[in-house]
């Protein structure tokens, strides 16, 4: 079993963003997930204070960021390319 990588955690905070709206989170919740569209940021605020911020320069942390894997640096190139359509779970986060 490989261990998640930031594309992973990625995902799991925008699911879990996903499942707090659809279960009704509303301004005064202690989590949020927010989204400016105009600015190209997300933010994941936790008791009114951002926790993680999304942009187009990567994934800035708050505090600590624990992961029981590795991260891998694989460089945009390869990234771009793990994410073309017909890249395979095998292919995505590996250097071509």
């Amino acid at each position: 079993m490989r261990g998640l990588g930031i594309r992973d955690l990625c995902l799991a905070v925008a699911a879990a963003g996903a499942v707090g709206f659809a279960a009704g989170a509303s301004a005064s919740s202690a989590t949020q997930i927010v989204t400016d569209e105009a600015a190209g940021i997300v933010r994941v605020m936790v008791r009114g204070q951002e926790m993680v911020r999304i942009d187009d320069s990567g994934m800035h942390v708050r505090r600590n960021l624990e992961y029981g894997g590795t991260i891998t640096d694989v460089g945009e190139q390869a990234f771009d390319a793990s994410h073309e359509e017909g890249a395979t779970g095998a292919t995505r986060g590996r250097a071509p």
